[in-house]
């Protein structure tokens, strides 16, 4: 019986942990950035649902890293306007082929779906659509913003590069399929 119960509270736990997520040791709590500096854009990629929260999904923009995005928090950056592939890593890359434009803010959002042997991401752009019925602010309630703490990206991103890489030329050519964001999806 006492070993049911342990099984039953172990068990449980990892269920819980599951459910809420790691953090990741090389991000951080930051403020919010509430609009682009001069002559960017600001992007933000969101994670609200807490399914699949073991999982992390590394961010990308191009060759550049973002940092790990986790349940519930989201990952701001600034780019410079013109053409950008947003990419996120799981069991898949996922994909966004966005067009930025100078001033505006633009969001994502990142959902885990189910796969073969863990999470598998999803990206999906947020039109100005659903910006102006209000989604946006449903998802972001309650979420923590996060960024890459200095120096620790680095370390991370290197050894993954040619998978990146890789991808890049994956989505470029048409072997995986990216979602659109069109400039005119900013705020």
């Amino acid at each position: 019986m006492k070993k049911k119960i342990g099984l039953q509270i172990i068990a449980g736990l990892f269920f819980i942990l599951q459910l809420t997520g790691c953090g990741s040791s090389i991000m951080t709590r930051v403020p919010t950035i509430e609009k682009p500096d001069a002559g960017m854009a600001l992007v933000t990629v969101m994670r609200p649902s807490l399914f699949g929260g073991g999982i992390k999904f590394s961010l990308w923009d191009g060759e550049n890293f973002q940092g790990i995005l986790t349940a519930k928090s989201y990952i701001q950056f600034q780019a410079t306007p013109g053409k950008h592939m947003l990419m996120a890593r799981a069991e898949n890359w996922s994909g966004v082929d966005a067009e930025l434009q100078a001033g505006r803010h633009y969001y994502v959002i990142a959902r885990p779906i189910m796969g073969a042997w863990k999470a598998r991401v999803a990206l999906d752009p947020v039109s100005r659509d659903q910006y102006n019925e209000g989604q946006v602010e449903k998802w972001m309630k309650g979420l923590t913003p996060t960024a890459v703490i200095d120096g620790k990206g680095e370390n991370y991103a290197a050894p993954r590069l040619e998978q990146v890489r890789t991808a890049i030329s994956n989505f470029n050519n048409g072997q995986a399929k990216s979602m659109p964001l069109s400039a005119a999806d900013g705020i």
